[in-house]
């Protein structure tokens, strides 16, 4: 075990803090840069980790691949095919595998480094939404275990959903239910921006390699500037991801054959709202959890008063379609029900009249553009959705973002100065 370094999470968390601590004072910036210009970045510290995931709202959002085309970034298709970035990253990211060729047949760095002389894609984008899925599907098992071992039963859908909301409310804090929520988790990894590109698989709790394989190699300091030149950030926590810089001039001049000439086009023009994708397929998705739940039949016991026997009864609980329950509840009651979702996932400090507020004013909203001809009953439901999205995803007050982490120091700070009064 290493005196200085981390090499997984199994030592105390004294000596996990200080060993981190200490990568960090070695894995710095300041060694390598002079003019402001670093990008080496901690990409865990604040909103930085939503990097590609959210806009400038904080909204969560996906690619738009019909807008930004996914690109192949394998320099051998035959070994390494499946890779993909989002088109103009892609090209950066093979203008920079070149550079590295050159760099070696020059020699002017080494040849054998294991990770640093030739650039090999090692993981790339990964489908949100197929992630979502596959998150979705053992939330499910888990609530369908839950509710076995519990002996939950419910002969109608207002039932399931009495038991539904109790559950989201105690598990979505740390285990979300929607796909906004998903993507802005630690559960959703970086690659699904696609703007990430991983040269090697290890594990991010091993502080010493990272040391050992990357920021002691002879070649570290020309992978760092290297990246920069062609638009690319690197990972401070895991140097061997590298992250298209969409703010940087180089990673714009790439992103210029696509259309997108600035970053705010690449946000709005390359990437969609997930909140809305996602409640589009809202009651498609309560009917899959309602199905998956629900069981086939259940006893029933009731009891007469005036004889004093036990009636058994079978009870088997109602079928329904997607189309029966757009039919049978208005389209207030699932904006009501996706609202408390979201409020139960997300990290805020609004009080219970102010959450009130918010969905009425969601509510008239959709009243108001569902009264128009040109909007259908989903339109409107997706105005309302985008616009409580734009106020629930607000992060001055999450644990973690930068107002909270500069609100705790200068708390700290104050604690010093009346403590040296």
């Amino acid at each position: 075990m290493s005196d200085d370094y981390a090499e997984g999470n199994d030592e105390s968390t004294i000596a996990l803090f200080f060993k981190r601590a200490i990568y960090f004072q070695d894995a710095n910036n300041d060694q390598y840069y002079r003019d402001g210009n670093q990008n080496l970045v901690d990409f865990g510290f604040a909103e930085k980790r939503l990097y590609g995931r959210v806009d400038r709202k904080y909204v969560p959002i996906i690619l738009n691949d019909r807008i930004l085309p996914l690109k192949d970034i394998a320099s051998r298709p035959s070994k390494l095919s499946g890779f993909r970035l989002a088109s103009f990253a892609a090209d950066a990211f093979k203008d920079l595998q070149l550079q590295f060729q050159k760099s070696v047949l020059a020699r002017q760095i080494r040849p054998n480094e294991k990770y640093l002389s030739e650039i090999v894609p090692a993981k790339a984008y990964e489908n949100p939404q197929q992630l979502y899925y596959q998150h979705s599907i053992k939330l499910e098992t888990v609530l369908s275990a839950h509710s076995v071992a519990n002996n939950i039963t419910f002969r109608t859908f207002d039932e399931f959903l009495l038991y539904y909301r109790q559950m989201i409310h105690k598990m979505a804090p740390n285990f979300p239910f929607t796909l906004p929520a998903y993507i802005k988790s630690w559960r959703c990894p970086m690659t699904v921006t696609g703007l990430v590109v991983e040269i090697a698989d290890l594990n991010h709790a091993n502080d010493q390699e990272k040391i050992d394989l990357f920021v002691n190699s002879p070649n570290w300091s020309f992978y760092l500037n290297a990246c920069r030149t062609y638009g690319f950030s690197v990972d401070r926590n895991s140097p061997w991801r590298m992250v298209a810089d969409i703010a940087s001039q180089p990673m714009l001049e790439y992103a210029r054959a696509y259309g997108a000439n600035s970053t705010e086009e690449i946000l709005t023009l390359g990437y969609r709202p997930g909140t809305a994708r996602f409640y589009a397929g809202f009651k498609s998705y309560l009917l899959r959890n309602y199905n998956k739940l629900k069981p086939k039949q259940y006893l029933q016991t009731e009891y007469c008063e005036n004889t004093g026997k036990a009636l058994v009864e079978t009870i088997t609980p109602e079928s329904y379609t997607q189309e029966v329950l757009t039919h049978r509840y208005p389209e207030e009651f699932f904006l009501e029900l996706y609202f408390d979702m979201r409020f139960a996932e997300e990290e805020h400090s609004l009080a219970l009249n102010q959450q009130k507020r918010i969905v009425a004013e969601a509510l008239d909203l959709y009243r108001l553009y569902h009264t128009l001809k040109d909007f259908s009953r989903m339109d409107a439901a997706q105005r309302a959705v985008e616009r409580f999205e734009t106020i629930i995803n607000k992060t001055y007050d999450y644990s973690g973002s930068l107002t909270d982490v500069t609100s705790r120091a200068m708390i700290r700070e104050t604690a010093n100065l009346d403590e040296m009064e």
